[in-house]
């Protein structure tokens, strides 16, 4: 582990946790025909993996651990989901709008995967510009420019996470000038 160090303000700092697996066998499993096609797997939702570390002990003693570091990859490490999306959908033609659409209650706190923007017919003149809110607070916002049809996703490696018994709410803050769009969905995968 290295020296603590200064990090600039607004730095993302993430908590690491340790988690232990244990998984038993009886003696001689490994001879048997069911030792040779055991595989374990460990559910894991919602989670940022940033290392592993893998080791064996048996009546021979421990074997050396092997250990992965996943902390390189662009998102800081494998992330897991729970599965599943929000949506906010807005019928008919667009107009500048705070909670755009009636407020979304998250059941259980859960990480994002990413979340992007799309309408039927595109804006012109200007962009089409939104804004996501949990609990009144901005989440992200996201961007349909002149003349395309949907928005470029926002990894939500960066976002905060959705809290348990938070509410999501959708603002429009900006439309087209000259067509102000129609017709939108917004996504928010997990």
């Amino acid at each position: 582990m290295g020296a603590p160090a200064a990090h600039g303000t607004g730095t993302i700092v993430h908590q690491l946790l340790l988690r232990a697996v244990i998984v038993p066998f009886e003696r001689s499993f490994f001879g048997t025909v069911a030792g040779g096609s055991w595989r374990h797997s460990e559910p894991m939702p919602c989670i940022r993996l940033v290392c592993a570390e893998l080791w064996l002990t048996n009546a021979f003693g421990q074997s050396p651990a092997g250990s992965n570091s996943f902390a390189t990859l662009p998102d800081g490490g494998l992330r897991t989901f729970h599965g599943g999306q929000f949506n906010f959908q807005v019928e008919g033609l667009l107009g500048i709008v705070n909670d755009a659409v009636p407020v979304i209650s998250v059941q259980e706190a859960l990480s994002i995967r990413d979340v992007y923007a799309f309408v039927k017919e595109a804006p012109s003149g200007a962009s089409l510009q939104l804004r996501v809110n949990q609990d009144g607070n901005e989440i992200t916002t996201l961007s349909i420019a002149s003349g395309a049809t949907a928005s470029t996703p926002i990894n939500g490696a960066g976002l905060p996470a959705l809290q348990a018994l938070a509410n999501l709410s959708l603002d429009i803050t900006a439309v087209g000038t000259t067509y102000p769009s129609r017709d939108l969905t917004v996504t928010i995968r997990v």
